[in-house]
């Protein structure tokens, strides 16, 4: 995964809400370990056709993320709320869902 690295030493605002998950293959049962778990207010583009490199995911400084446990869970801070697209991906798979982020868990 490509990150902007914040060398101007900002750091991420302070999370107001926390979203609280686990992956799942989609037959409903087999936890997924290392997905990519991110928020952005705009759906990504298509994953391109043939050869694509998924570590190279580019996302900015501020961009929520986490990657999931062995059992497929994840903890991701959200630093303000408001109308997102949650993002799942792991390999050439990848699940955009529209998701409302208010205060909390």
């Amino acid at each position: 995964m490509i990150l902007d690295s914040g060398l101007d030493g900002s750091e991420p605002p302070p999370s107001v809400a926390t979203l609280i998950g686990t992956v799942l293959a989609p037959e409903g049962t087999i936890p997924i370990s290392g997905a990519l778990v991110y928020l952005t207010p705009v759906a990504p583009g298509a994953i391109p056709e043939g050869v694509y490199c998924d570590k190279c995911v580019k996302l900015d400084f501020q961009t929520p993320y986490t990657f999931t446990g062995a059992d497929g869970g994840f903890h991701l801070g959200v630093p303000k709320t408001g109308s997102y697209q949650l993002v799942v991906q792991k390999g050439q798979f990848r699940r955009v869902r529209p998701i409302d982020v208010t205060l909390g868990n």
